[in-house]
């Protein structure tokens, strides 16, 4: 018969390794480096009147299971592009994302669709493209959590992340 002390310490240790699984913090899909943190990451050196609103360079959204960019979203690739054109030296990384209906497989290529047809509106506008890298999240990282259309479309965007200056 076991000791009650030893299963003491047995289920401490199990409960101790559950919580560490728990905490930690999700991994960024195979084969990609320095993922982006959740909403879009301001850059470091910007004012209000020169990049999206605060400072930031603001997220385009998409229509369901489409990676064509919206008319309605054409202001704000415009500032975006004179933005970056304005930093020569600047690099990004648009990370592509899909709201959760769809499998993930199908999420990842619909994400990747997204952020190549932004960079490559983009390099149309004048920035070059090889300062402009891309990443699929698919599903993985979601704005929002809820299971509403409002929500979804909130998640169906591209992010920039300003890679360095």
């Amino acid at each position: 018969m076991r000791s009650p002390s030893r299963i003491l310490s047995v289920s401490t240790g199990l409960l101790l390794v559950a919580v560490a699984a728990c905490n930690r913090a999700p991994s960024a899909p195979t084969g990609q480096t320095n993922p982006p943190t959740a909403g879009v990451v301001a850059a470091t050196t910007t004012s209000a009147k020169d990049a999206g609103t605060a400072g930031r360079l603001d997220a385009l959204h998409f229509d369901f299971d489409k990676s064509l960019i919206r008319p309605a979203e054409a202001a704000l690739l415009d500032q975006t592009a004179r933005w970056l054109k304005a930093r020569p030296s600047v690099m990004v990384q648009i990370s592509g994302h899909g709201d959760e209906r769809g499998t993930d497989a199908y999420n990842l290529a619909l994400g990747e669709r997204r952020a190549q047809s932004v960079r490559k509106a983009l390099a149309a506008r004048g920035v070059e493209a090889r300062r402009l890298t891309t990443v699929t999240y698919g599903e993985s990282r979601p704005l929002c959590a809820e299971h509403t259309e409002q929500c979804w479309a909130e998640n169906r965007r591209a992010e920039f992340v300003v890679k360095g200056q």
